[in-house]
């Protein structure tokens, strides 16, 4: 047991040291001009791309219910998802939204059939009827 905690521990503290400027190589961010011509620091990707997700993030926590039955009928869904043996880690990674009982899987998953053994795992728990499915299929 001790020897599963002090692993944990040199986890966290080895991503601890790789975020920042560790990642950089030590080295201090590249910066950028804005439009007033003062510099700030220039990120990796697409500015744009990360305020979607961002915006896809907030939909999701509006999609997302509080009550006790939604948060249950969601842990549940998760479980049946992991725990099926032939489902990628695509399909383990979806994203479940329940709302007044009402479920809605969003993400991408490798297969049609994929796709419909989600969308069955789902309705075994909230019920026929009770399921949107959003899932979009993206082959390797």
């Amino acid at each position: 047991m001790r020897r599963k905690a002090i692993s944990i521990v040199f986890c966290f503290a080895l991503a601890a040291g790789l975020s920042g400027t560790a990642l950089a190589g030590g080295m201090a961010p590249e910066t950028r001009s804005d439009e007033n011509g003062e510099k700030a620091p220039m990120g990796r990707g697409d500015k744009g791309a990360a305020d979607k997700g961002r915006a896809a993030d907030d939909e999701g926590a509006r999609a997302q219910g509080e009550s006790k039955s939604d948060l249950e009928i969601t842990a549940r869904i998760r479980r049946s998802i992991v725990d099926h043996e032939r489902l990628s880690m695509y399909a383990h990674n979806v994203k479940i939204y329940t709302k007044n009982g009402q479920v809605t899987l969003k993400g991408a998953v490798r297969t049609k059939q994929e796709k419909r053994m989600v969308e069955d795992l789902a309705q075994k728990v909230a019920g026929k009827g009770k399921v949107t499915n959003k899932l979009l299929i993206r082959p390797e």
